[in-house]
């Protein structure tokens, strides 16, 4: 009778509760796993596109720093005057641009995409600095400062254009790539967010039928 069916909802309630406990943990694991993803896309972000194109826009400002400084030691050595602080600091900035491209071949295993890019980057680069930089670095330091001069008054001008341009390619492919998993990232976040709250809503809904 009354007592039945008060016992019956109270069952009722305890497997309403029950449901929404299970509901909830259920909610609460997918909103971890997807707090995970989106902090392992982020950490990629990271590995594979912000860092790729720090170095290499770091590279390539020290070789232009590089070429900056040639010129500086041309107009030393047609004063007559000492450059060989000079000459050093060129060493050091082509080190430091070798040193930053080192890094970015590390970061990642590069996609066939990435890989021809930096390959041409890569090409363009190798003949810039052996028909300009490493040469003129070579003369300067066997003091073969004839040479020196006429490498640095007849260095094609398409060598450069052409290094800037695969590098530019390069640091566009990062770029692009850094923005569309940023925007994956956000969307799944958004719809980690979305998906929590109808899960708040609906175990509103169970506790109250519990009630």
């Amino acid at each position: 009778g009354i007592a039945e069916e008060i016992d019956g909802n109270i069952g009722l309630a305890h497997a309403y509760s029950e449901l929404g406990v299970i509901f909830l943990i259920a909610v609460i694991a997918v909103g971890i796993l997807g707090l995970y993803g989106s902090n392992s896309a982020l950490r990629e972000m990271y590995r594979d596109d912000t860092a790729s194109v720090l170095h290499l826009k770091t590279s390539s400002e020290r070789l232009l720093l590089l070429r900056v400084g040639f010129g500086e030691v041309e107009q030393l050595i047609s004063a007559g005057k000492p450059a060989q602080r000079e000459i050093a600091r060129q060493h050091a900035l082509l080190n430091e641009s070798n040193k930053e491209l080192e890094a970015f071949r590390k970061l990642h295993e590069p996609l066939p995409a990435e890989k021809a890019l930096t390959d041409a980057m890569q090409a363009r680069r190798d003949q810039l600095l052996a028909q300009v930089f490493q040469k003129a670095l070579t003369e300067l330091d066997q003091d073969n400062l004839v040479d020196f001069l006429t490498t640095q008054r007849e260095a094609p001008p398409a060598l450069f254009s052409d290094y800037q341009s695969a590098l530019t390619a390069l640091e566009n492919f990062q770029v692009e790539r850094q923005k569309a998993r940023f925007d994956t990232t956000d969307a799944r976040f958004e719809a980690m967010l979305w998906t929590l709250g109808a899960a708040a809503a609906v175990a509103l809904v169970i506790g109250f039928f519990a009630q």
